[in-house]
């Protein structure tokens, strides 16, 4: 996003979030996990991904985060790449929370990614989707940007359509 005086900019991500598809079957919380994942693994941490399920449409990572996710809770979400990363002998802990500004910004501002919850949507109703930046607009924050997780980037995200934060 261009910068124009302070009036209205992006912020991102410094790293490139890979950009995935598969999602059959509402299965909307493995795929924002797989980008998540691939993200860190990528950018932070290169044992979060073997190399045989770092694919360029990242399906055979969806595919096994599917048997760890069971259901579509945050809870259920954060426990169970909680528990795919102790597959991989990663000890990080996940984190859920209800959805705040702050929050966003201060993970976005320190190049970490999160899982953002949406709920009522218009457009996805109740989703996970893989955050990446927020948009600010006369010094406010307006929305965030995501991958919608049917390959859609550059998302902008209204607030009022968010509930819950993994990270």
């Amino acid at each position: 996003m261009t910068l124009y005086g302070e009036v209205e900019y992006g912020v991102y991500l410094k790293g490139a979030l890979h950009n995935y598809s598969y999602n059959p079957n509402g299965i909307c919380g493995s795929t924002a996990a797989a980008m998540f994942l691939r993200y860190w693994d990528t950018w932070h941490n290169g044992n979060y991904v073997p190399s045989n399920l770092q694919t360029s449409n990242g399906e055979a990572l969806i595919k096994r985060l599917v048997q760890y996710i069971d259901g579509s809770s945050p809870d259920e979400l954060k426990d169970g790449i909680q528990s795919y990363l102790r597959s991989q002998g990663v000890n990080d802990y996940m984190y859920s929370e209800t959805y705040c500004n702050y929050r966003v910004q201060e993970r976005i501002d320190n190049n970490k990614p999160f899982i953002l919850g949406l709920t009522n949507h218009p457009t996805y109703n109740e989703h996970w989707v893989t955050a990446y930046g927020y948009f600010v607009e006369l010094g406010r924050f307006k929305y965030i940007i995501v991958n919608n997780g049917w390959g859609g980037s550059g998302v902008y995200i209204n607030s009022s359509y968010c509930d819950y934060i993994v990270y």
